[in-house]
């Protein structure tokens, strides 16, 4: 049997979740470490990494050796030598200059406000009857995003990869460039496109971060009736006293900013226990229709 991985914590650490350095991120430890440092604070607080956006080519100079430099001012990575088109974390540390890997407050999963409305028209013996629910102010986790890697192979990617990464590859050559100037050609606003495909990245689209944390308010129509009631004089001549067809539509329509399947997720897996907000695969909510006719005798 393989050997349980051991791991070792700074006493003097106080920082929210595992340390990159020295912390498995869900040994037993590490867990009750968390917990400590989470009392006082909201239900639903997700922490981890502030992502902000990526090395562009203009957060470097260019060495007579040709290799990249970090300008002053610049937000230097946890580890490493950073190139246009790694992820670039902000910065965690009291100065203020690096990314240090301390988990901050990223989001929360509980809503500012929740409630529903219903409301029913009449009109010469129609019947409308609109139920509507809303939840305002709650972060989504997408993780479901999150485990969509653009570096596994045989997978479907997000939309918004697509053909927006950032490209390190000269097309004229098939190598890769060299210089900041091709690359800044290579790559028209290149600080709106997501991440190059290089093996930092790969290693950095694994941490938790606000990149996947995403607006979760939605107004949703959850159920709308339409009925008819004929008029009696219709139904004497048949016996029946009364008689309503009808016709109800199940989770209708969500308006919603959230790019998921469905922002009213509250889902775990092995490592996320209770978790409003965390959206992990949750299958979405399926939407039906009923037609009816109600006889009264």
């Amino acid at each position: 049997m393989k050997e349980k991985e051991k791991c070792t914590m700074k006493a003097e650490d106080s920082s929210y979740g595992p340390v990159a350095d020295n912390r498995c991120p869900f040994s037993e430890d590490a867990e009750i470490h968390r917990l400590q440092n989470a009392f006082g604070e909201a239900l639903g607080d997700m922490y981890g990494y502030v992502y902000d956006g990526i090395y562009t080519t203009d957060d470097f100079t260019q060495g007579e050796d040709g290799s990249f430099i970090l300008r002053d001012g610049v937000v230097k990575p946890f580890d490493g030598t950073p190139q246009p088109g790694d992820i670039k974390f902000a910065a965690d540390n009291e100065a203020g200059d690096q990314f240090t890997r301390q988990y901050v407050k990223i989001g929360n999963g509980t809503p500012d406000c929740i409630g529903g409305f219903n409301n029913t028209f009449s009109f010469y013996g129609f019947d409308l009857s609109v139920f509507m629910k809303f939840s305002i102010g709650n972060d989504v986790y997408n993780a479901t995003k999150h485990s969509m890697s653009p570096y596994a192979l045989y997978q479907n990617v997000p939309a918004e990869f697509g053909n927006n990464y950032y490209r390190l590859v000269d097309p004229a050559t098939g190598k890769k460039a060299t210089t900041l100037a091709r690359l800044k050609e290579l790559n028209p606003n290149e600080s709106l496109r997501k991440w190059s495909l290089n093996t930092t990245n790969s290693s950095y689209i694994t941490y938790p971060s606000s990149y996947y944390v995403e607006d979760g308010s939605y107004l949703r129509i959850a159920q709308l009736t339409l009925g008819y009631t004929f008029p009696k004089k219709w139904l004497q001549k048949i016996m029946i006293s009364n008689a309503r067809v009808y016709f109800t539509a199940n989770n209708l329509a969500t308006i919603t900013g959230y790019s998921g399947y469905d922002p009213e997720v509250s889902s775990a897996n092995d490592n996320v226990v209770c978790t409003p907000g965390y959206d992990s695969s949750t299958y979405p909510r399926s939407r039906s229709y009923v037609v009816g006719l109600n006889l009264t005798f």
